[in-house]
């Protein structure tokens, strides 16, 4: 007879699948199998966890949510004045080709955001303080 726990209960070998344990052994010696699985698969502990401060969390929530919120507030506004954007720096005698223009304009900016992100996102937010800071060899005022 099959027994489908005991099968989804096996200690399989991450490295080799035709190495799973017999059915029948798992049924023989279930606190043998249960020692391997937990060693496999150890409790979490609290030294596993990292804390962070609370408020620090919530103030970097924020920050990210009012800058992503003015941000999509200007994609907005660009979206609602595509029409007069397209008539006034894309003049033509075709009603259609201004507003493609600058709807294309808006997939451009759109689109580009992610090399920005990745060309710009390493560097630091501001430069080391060190180099604001005067050289040695400079005599003081």
């Amino acid at each position: 007879m099959f027994d489908a726990s005991a099968e989804r209960n096996a200690v399989t070998s991450p490295v080799d699948p035709e190495r799973a344990p017999d059915p029948a052994a798992v049924r023989r010696h279930p606190v043998l199998f249960r020692a391997v699985r937990r060693r496999r698969n150890p409790r979490l502990r609290r030294s596993d966890i990292t804390v962070t401060d609370e408020r620090a969390v919530r103030r970097a929530v924020k920050a990210a949510s009012l800058g992503n919120t003015m941000e999509w507030f200007g994609f907005g506004i660009y979206a609602y004045l595509a029409g007069t954007i397209g008539r006034v720096f894309f003049p033509s005698g075709n009603e259609t080709a201004p507003l493609l223009s600058s709807f294309a304009t808006f997939a451009v900016a759109f689109l580009v955001r992610p090399l920005g992100g990745m060309v710009f996102g390493p560097r630091p937010t501001s430069p080391p303080r060190s180099s604001a800071a005067p050289p040695r060899w400079s005599s003081p005022p």
